[in-house]
This record gives structure tokens, sequence and C-alpha cells, in this order.
């Protein structure tokens, strides 16, 4: 009795809410897959007036040349000037048409750790200056520390990132090598840095025998911590980079320290996806490039292939937020798992889904040789078509999925005229299983908390701006007095 007196008054309070606060008009829902157009670009690059040699011009003429739809310049926010930053921001509108997008940026600097920065790049904010002169680094400083053992200040990076958010913007954590952290509430990881990788290749090939070298290709091991964490970081490796910074730096890093343990991006994806976290950094990848001046720029030798729905700022940037995209040197992504598009989730209610995958190398030399699927940060199925092109339709069913999972894809291409391994990397795809009846929250308890969240979605469809999918308990992609009842019905109810 009590127990239906309940669900009386919270009917009752329910309907009086949706009243007051839901529209009736209905929302459309969400555009087919096949809708988006694809971009590519670089979104982290210097000119002179921070520690690049190039002019805007110089990286627009670059960025055309080598086939990018756009760039986001990312100066050192505390290099500049209130007049170079709005000098900056008129040469990108100068460059800005209906082909090809020219976006100004900032990036907030602090460490300088050769293996550890605490640098965030900053994209779609009108200003770096928090005041009339000073920009978040200055005012939440992030000192200098060179034993690689974390921040000094690590409260510091998270009031830079508040302060962007507040002012509407993006932020990534540019080459962290594994040491993103919960508390920064970045949006976005660069799991790839070209400069980063040029940078620490040349430092490993410099590596004398008598300290375990030259390591060849250590800038790929050492960028691919941010990716895998320890997966491909030897002893021996471990301690080279310990004795050679020590010679170097004076002071010897270790990397993944104690004080700074590894947190990759492959355990962000599986803390959201086992639902341990309700946060997920997904990823980019840029060049870094400083020298944007010179005829062997690095713009647009790494970058970023974002899928928008249309050719304008506000689209990219809304896309690069929800990872609708992949990263690369070379290969092309197209992605998805029924019409969950990469950075979605796909809550799997019956059946099978089906899961899409289509590759193609960049150049008519270059063969694809390898496509891995990666579920959960572990290699699930491997293809090697050693072709142009590589296409795959793959049945998800209950035999496969019997768990919250992410699916994400890695590809390698070689081509053979330049002598080169090219690779690319898609943001995942998660796959939920539905939660117990009526645990909209799954808070394993069917409470008001729950009633709620379906009255804030009340007559919502996907696409609404008010849209949870969470509120759809009947999946019918309505959320209406259905979905309400059902709530109702198992209102009190507890799971273990």
């Amino acid at each position: 009795m009590k127990k239906i007196i309940s669900l009386g008054i919270v009917a009752v309070l329910l309907v009086a809410v949706v009243t007051l606060i839901t529209p009736v008009t209905a929302e459309p829902e969400n555009p087919e897959t096949n809708s988006y157009m694809l971009m590519f670009y670089d979104g982290h690059m210097h000119t002179i007036f921070s520690d690049g040699n190039g002019t805007v011009s110089d990286i627009v003429a670059t960025a055309l040349s080598r086939g990018l739809d756009a760039v986001i310049i990312t100066d050192h926010s505390e290099m500049l000037t209130a007049d170079e930053w709005n000098w900056l921001v008129g040469n990108c509108s100068w460059y800005t048409n209906e082909t090809f997008l020219c976006l100004p940026g900032f990036e907030m600097t602090g460490s300088e750790g050769i293996f550890m920065r605490d640098h965030f790049n900053v994209y779609n904010v009108s200003t770096p200056f928090v005041n009339d002169t000073l920009v978040a680094s200055e005012i939440w400083p992030s000192p200098y520390n060179p034993g690689g053992t974390g921040p000094l200040s690590p409260e510091n990076l998270s009031n830079w990132v508040d302060w962007a958010h507040s002012q509407g913007g993006i932020v990534i954590h540019n080459h962290p090598s594994g040491h993103t952290k919960v508390m920064y509430g970045v949006d976005l990881i660069e799991i790839w840095n070209q400069d980063f990788i040029d940078e620490i290749n040349a430092i490993g090939e410099s590596i004398p025998p008598w300290l375990g070298g030259p390591y060849h290709g250590a800038g790929y091991i050492l960028n691919n911590l941010v990716i895998y964490g320890e997966r491909d970081l030897t002893k021996d490796l471990r301690n080279a980079i310990y004795n050679a910074t020590k010679i170097m730096y004076g002071v010897g890093i270790w990397i993944g320290a104690p004080q700074d343990p590894l947190n990759s991006w492959d355990s962000f994806l599986l803390n959201y996806t086992i639902e341990v976290t309700d946060y997920v950094p997904l990823a980019v990848g840029n060049t870094d490039s400083h020298n944007t001046g010179e005829p062997d720029s690095k713009v647009g030798i790494a970058k970023t292939g974002v899928y928008v729905q249309n050719f304008t700022a506000n689209d990219l940037y809304e896309a690069i937020k929800k990872g609708r995209s992949f990263v690369t040197t070379g290969p092309i992504i197209s992605f998805n798992i029924s019409d969950a598009m990469m950075g979605e989730t796909l809550l799997l209610t019956a059946g099978a889904a089906i899961l899409n995958i289509k590759i193609e190398s960049s150049a008519p030399s270059a063969n694809i040789t390898k496509v891995n699927i990666i579920k959960n940060g572990i290699s699930w199925q491997t293809f090697n078509p050693n072709h142009t092109s590589f296409e795959a339709h793959i049945t998800l069913d209950a035999s496969i999925i019997s768990k919250n999972s992410s699916y994400r894809i890695e590809v390698v291409e070689y081509d053979p005229v330049l002598n080169e391994n090219h690779y690319a990397y898609s943001n995942p795809i998660f796959v939920r299983l539905p939660p117990q009846p009526g645990d909209v929250n799954r808070d394993k308890i069917v409470d008001i908390e729950d009633i709620v969240i379906v009255a804030v979605a009340f007559e919502s469809r996907p696409g609404s701006p008010k849209w949870d999918d969470r509120s759809d308990v009947n999946y019918d992609k309505l959320v209406d007095i259905a979905d309400v009842v059902m709530v109702a019905i198992y209102f009190e109810e507890r799971y273990h």
C-alpha cells in the first residue's frame, strides 16, 4: 500500500512538472550517418608570435598544398600581446572562406619537462586573456618540473580548464605521454604529436650503445605511452631514458614514476565503458609544427579527419568535441556500428549490431598492411589486406557483446615509393547493454532521481537539446508517458 501511495504522489508531481517545463512540439531525429562530410584539419602549430618561424599566410599555403580543409593556429598564450592576438584573429578571418577555415586558438603552457609537459590547446575562445593583461597559466602557474614526477600544482591545471570551459572553449591536453588526469577535465587528448615523435626519434638515435642505444623509433614508442600506457616500454628502454635524462638534464626521469603513474587513453576508455567513470576524453592528432615558415614545414603531415554536418567553424568544433573523428598520417577511416559513429554510444536493446569498417590508403602506391580492431583496450580482430583499400562488416550479437564494450580501429599502411609507414587511429564507439528496468541513472535503485531525469527529457526525440537517451526507457526514440509508466512500475526497486 505504501508503494502504491508513493507512486501516486510521484505521478501527480510528474504531470505538474512536465506540464510546466516541456513544450508540446516534437523534435526531428538525428540525421543519418551518410549525411556527414569529411574534413581534414591540423590543430596545433605556431607562428612568429610565439616559437614558430612562419606567418598565417605561410601556414595556409602549406595547408592547402597538403589537402587540409582547416587549420587551428595555437601560439603560446604567454607570448602573445593583445595586439598580436587581434592581428591573428583578423588574419585568420581573411583566409577563411567557403572552402577553407583558418581559426585562431592558443596553447596554455606550464612545465616544460621533455616527457611531461603541462601544455593545453584551447579552441573556440574569443581571447586568451583572463583579465586585461594576464592569461590563465600566469594567474594559475604550473612550475617547471624536470623530474617527470607530475605537475607541482595539478589543481592549477584544473583551473585552466575550468576557465576555458566557462568561455565556451574546447581543451586538449597536448603531447601528454600518459600524464592526463581525470581531475583536469580536458575534452580531448592529443594522442599523436608529430613534433614530439620526431624530437624523441632523434634523441633515441643519439643514445650511445653503453646506454642501451641507439633506439630506433623511440618517438613512436614514447608517444604511444599516451594510448597504451607501458605496453611497449621495456625495462632496458626505461633505464636508458633515466640515464640519458640524468646526463642531459641532471635529473633522471622514471617514466611512470609512483608520483606520476601513467594514465593511458585506453584506461580512460575502459573506465568509461564499464561505467566506473562518467567522463571520457576523446582523441585528436596534430603536428605541433614550429617550422611553419620553411619549405619542409610539418603542417598537415599529421592531421585529424572529422565528420561534420556543414562546412562551418561551429560544426567543426562540435565534431571535434564529440570525437566524430580519426587521427591519421595517411589512411582514411570510415567506421560505425549500426547508426552510431565514432565518439558515440550505441545502446544495444535487441538483436545484433553491425560493425562497419572501410579503409582507404593515402596514395595509389600505398597499401593497407594492417587493420586492428581494439575491443576494451585489447586487440580483438586483425586483418592484413595488403591492398589500397579494405572493407569489413562484422555482426556483433549476444555471443560477442555480453557486457559493455568499446571498439576502436588502428590502421597501418606502407608506401614503398616513400619507404614510409603511415598510421591512423579512430575514436571509439561505445556499445552498452540496457540498464535494469527503470534504473535510468544506473545507480541500482529506482527512485525519484530516475523520475526527474525522464521528466526533464519528456516529449524529446534524438537531436533535441533536451534529449537524454537514458530517459528513453522503452527504446522507441521518444520520451513520453510510456517511459514514465515503466519507471513507476519499478519504483523503489533495488538491484544487486
